[in-house]
């Protein structure tokens, strides 16, 4: 045993291991029956993030559980003089000849590749060269890791086996050790993303490209983009039981697919195995997924550049800012997203029928939705303040245009329907001449005015000439408020 420990325990300073140095000391804490790290009596308390490296893998490993106290395999895992990686695959070995696969893995994983990365990335391939040379009975360059390989065999009680291996239950092992290294494939040739997340690369012509499902033993810059996979062994997701594989019902909100993603996953990691879809989910766990998605999503998922919600929004601002004493509530797209659990749900229920999707949210009418967020007084102040139309001397009724960082509405119409009129209309009460932008019958501006009166004395004549050379047809009277205001051609 003193041999063979100090074997296992020089395995644990290897490069493969990265928690080593705190998660074996975690596990044998745990078993001691302490889950509180901090109340040991340290010189110097090892780094925090650490200490979390190694408890999530002991966790993952399911050494231990949620509050850091041992479980019935993490005390099985503790009795084994060796990394909790290795005991995790070791006690996963259904039986002997299985044991003896992952006592190979093990002295593999230990020791430096006797067969360089010009033999590729298949483990497989190496266990059976070693067992090739334990046959031979010359292991020559295997030498050590046949040594090494014998002593896990003796602390797992299990005989030299040297018959072919099945790659798939290479990979079954492996994904026990390193259950944050099982890789699916991104449909890139060579590209692969892991359990936790991170991408990996393989080469193209590398034999174990060609899998689905891979179990990685080595790789190196696992925590980048570009990670590169030095040792791996196709897997069966199948092989897996419960403890890798996590089943959970995920409704959420898909910004890519634009609606709400409702289907019970099989999980790795952030690997999805399977799935299928939920037809029961629950109504208001939809509605406030949406709402909570409406906080970082909400410009795409509603149709906030519709030309009356945007007037709307407009013409109440322009009210706040002339009668801030009137509190007239916020209405602006800002506002309403950060705030959509206050409105939203009301809309969204129909006949049962949650509106979950891009699509069905577009047509929810906003401007509806926030003129209903003001108070009926209120609406009404705002009317009368800030009325959408005004009518001109033709019967007309032109819409106002409250433009937003504008100081003053606008009024764009026909110079000819204005005829008549003989001073600048005004919004609130009086207060606020509009901004007349004149038209020529082909509705281009002419003349931009806040005094009609003083145009109609001195601007209007030039403006007269231009417009009887362009529009010859149209009636330009010398004294335009006594003429007849007119939408079109005027006979005379």
């Amino acid at each position: 045993w003193t041999k063979a420990s100090e074997h296992l325990m020089a395995e644990q300073r290897k490069p493969e291991i990265e928690e080593a140095d705190l998660a074996p000391m975690l596990l044998d804490i745990a078993a001691f029956g302490e889950n509180d790290i901090k109340a040991l009596p340290w010189l110097t308390m090892p780094p925090q993030g650490n200490i979390v490296k190694a408890h999530n893998l002991l966790l993952t490993l399911g050494a231990i559980d949620e509050k850091g106290c041992i479980t019935t395999l993490g005390k099985r895992m503790a009795a084994l003089p060796c990394h909790p990686r290795i005991a995790r695959m070791i006690l996963q070995a259904a039986d002997q000849l299985l044991k003896g696969v992952a006592c190979d893995i093990a002295a593999i994983l230990e020791e430096k590749d006797p067969m360089g990365e010009t033999a590729g990335t298949d483990l497989a391939l190496r266990i059976t060269a070693l067992r090739q040379a334990r046959r031979n009975k010359q292991t020559g360059r295997w030498q050590r890791i046949a040594q090494i390989a014998a002593e896990y065999r003796r602390m797992a009680h299990v005989a030299e086996n040297n018959n072919d291996v099945a790659p798939t239950d290479v990979g079954m092992l492996v994904a026990y050790a390193y259950p944050e290294r099982i890789a699916m494939s991104t449909n890139n040739i060579g590209g692969y993303r892991l359990a936790s997340g991170a991408n990996v690369t393989l080469e193209q012509n590398d034999s174990q490209s060609a899998h689905e499902w891979l179990a990685i033993a080595s790789l190196n810059n696992a925590s980048t983009s570009a990670g590169r996979v030095f040792l791996a062994a196709p897997l069966n997701p199948d092989d897996l039981d419960d403890s890798i594989i996590r089943q959970r019902d995920n409704v959420a909100w898909d910004s890519k697919q634009g609606c709400v993603l409702m289907q019970t996953e099989r999980r790795i990691g952030k690997l999805t195995v399977s799935s299928k879809p939920i037809h029961n989910a629950d109504n208001e766990e939809v509605i406030n997924i949406i709402c909570e998605a409406a906080k970082k999503d909400g410009l795409s998922m509603f149709a906030w550049s519709e030309t009356d919600v945007t007037r709307l929004q407009n013409r109440v601002a322009q009210v706040v800012a002339w009668h801030p004493e009137l509190h007239i509530p916020d209405i602006s797209t800002c506002h309403m997203i950060a705030n959509a659990k206050d409105w939203l749900p009301l809309y969204l229920d129909e006949g049962g029928h949650i509106k979950s999707t891009t699509a069905e949210l577009k047509k929810l009418n906003l401007t509806e939705i926030l003129w209903n967020t003001i108070p009926y007084e209120t609406q009404l102040e705002i009317d009368r303040i800030a009325p959408t139309h005004i009518a001109v001397p033709t019967g007309s009724h032109i819409r106002i245009d409250y433009r937003q960082g504008a100081e003053t509405p606008v009024l764009s119409v026909r110079l000819q329907e204005c005829f008549g009129m003989e001073r600048t209309p005004c919004v609130d009460d009086g207060r606020q001449p509009l901004l007349m932008e004149l038209l020529s019958p082909g509705f281009k501006p002419v003349q931009l005015t806040q005094d009609l009166e003083s145009f109609w004395q001195g601007t209007y004549f030039e403006v007269r000439k231009e417009l009887r050379r362009r529009y010859p047809k149209h009636y330009w009277p010398e004294n335009p408020l006594e003429a007849e205001a007119v939408r079109g051609v005027k006979k005379f």
